[in-house]
């Protein structure tokens, strides 16, 4: 009996051992997890607010000079991707005539020929000693394109009737609707662009005949449109919408309408259906109104090298040196001024008043006054900005 048990428990101590897979070791009750502090997201951040605090100088250098070296390495690239093509523009036409008897035709009896041409164009004519040839002279290109119409059409013609010659120059003020809608057409067909609206495209084509400094308003348009979608394809903006409003940026140049052109330009955009995108890049880039976009930063940026590269503008250095010395010597006569600056090429000036000498409402007189100055004494090329600063200042230091 005793043997009987023996073997029993010897049998049941081997089929427990046979049947557990090697290794396997008794099961074991899972852990317990501990309750999670609340406080942990509280620490964590105290702890990243405190480290960004103790670094946030040496952070700034780091990025102020990669974001630097960026901005050189992009606009660097893009500049280079532009080819420009340097055209001289003056205020003159030549006319080559057949023969030395259209003098006399176009003068007419007792100049009444020269006297008729000259009124229905506003452009002069200058009949000088070359042979076989005569110039028309005028400071507006748009005029004096009219005229060098009108008069080559007269001299296909060879009669010079006054009848003829008002017929001649209405002609060619219909004609240069259709040039001008074609020149703006031709604008957004070389930038790849959707078409633009036949309003647009006519202002967009007259800026052909405009020029700041000495520089074509339509080839400034089109090298700051090459620029901004460069920029933009390479900083992840929106090439369309930047090159767009790169295009557009001084259409308000070709218009009458008073106040900046940044702002007569936008209107008129939305006016014909352009985007809101497109049209706040335009209004934004002399910062009229402030930019809220990349594309309209870009604008500002593009338009800047554009205006600044060597050989693009011209003017005489002694009259622009002595125009910014006027706006400071203005801004300093007056009593509260500490120190003034001249920026933006004249477009703006900045004056810093002395706290105590002058509250909020003497600054706004003290910048009107400021403002009827210059505009009564200096010869601007375009708006002016008055901006008066008045600003306290308190410091103290830790031992």
């Amino acid at each position: 009996m005793s043997n009987s048990w023996v073997w029993l428990l010897a049998g049941g101590i081997a089929g427990a051992i046979l049947g557990r897979p090697k290794g396997q070791k008794p099961p074991e009750e899972p852990p317990q997890k501990p309750a999670p502090d609340p406080r942990t997201p509280e620490i964590l951040e105290e702890l990243i607010q405190e480290i960004k605090i103790k670094n946030r100088e040496a952070l700034e250098q780091v990025a102020r000079k990669d974001w630097e070296e960026l901005a050189a390495r992009q606009i660097a690239q893009a500049m280079q991707r532009v080819v420009v093509h340097e055209v001289n523009h003056h205020s003159l036409s030549n006319l080559s005539l057949p023969s030395e008897d259209y003098k006399g035709r176009i003068i007419g009896k007792e100049g009444r020929n020269l006297r008729l041409f000259e009124s229905l164009t506003g452009v002069d004519i200058v009949i000088d000693d070359v042979p076989n040839s005569v110039t028309l002279s005028c400071f507006d290109p748009f005029r004096r394109e009219i005229a060098k119409i009108a008069m080559q059409r007269l001299i296909q013609d060879g009669r010079f009737q006054p009848q003829r010659i008002e017929e001649a120059v209405q002609r060619a003020k219909s004609e240069m609707t259709g040039q001008l809608q074609e020149k703006g057409r031709q604008a957004v067909s070389n930038l790849k662009l959707t078409k633009l609206h036949p309003q647009l495209a006519e202002a967009l084509g007259r800026l052909a005949f405009r020029t700041s400094y000495r520089q074509n308003v339509l080839e400034h348009s089109q090298e700051v449109a090459h620029l901004c979608g460069q920029l933009a394809a390479e900083l992840g903006g929106d090439v369309e919408t930047a090159k767009r409003a790169g295009l557009l940026h001084d259409i308000g140049k070709g218009l009458t309408d008073p106040g900046p052109h940044a702002v007569t330009g936008a209107a008129l955009c939305r006016r014909f259906g352009e985007s809101s995108q497109v049209c706040h890049a335009v209004e934004a880039h002399h910062e009229d109104v402030p930019q809220t976009t990349l594309e309209a930063t870009l604008v500002q940026v593009a338009d800047a090298i554009s205006a600044a590269r060597p050989g693009a503008r011209r003017e005489n250095t002694q009259d622009y040196l002595q125009r910014m010395e006027t706006l400071e010597s203005l801004a300093r006569k007056l009593p509260q001024v500490v120190d003034c600056q001249v920026i933006q090429a004249g477009r703006e000036i900045r004056v810093f008043v002395r706290p105590e000498s002058a509250d909020d409402e003497e600054c706004m007189k003290l910048a009107s006054r400021l403002a009827d100055d210059i505009g009564a004494a200096v010869t601007r090329p375009g708006p002016v900005r008055v901006t008066v600063l008045r600003q306290f200042q308190a410091s103290a230091q830790v031992e």
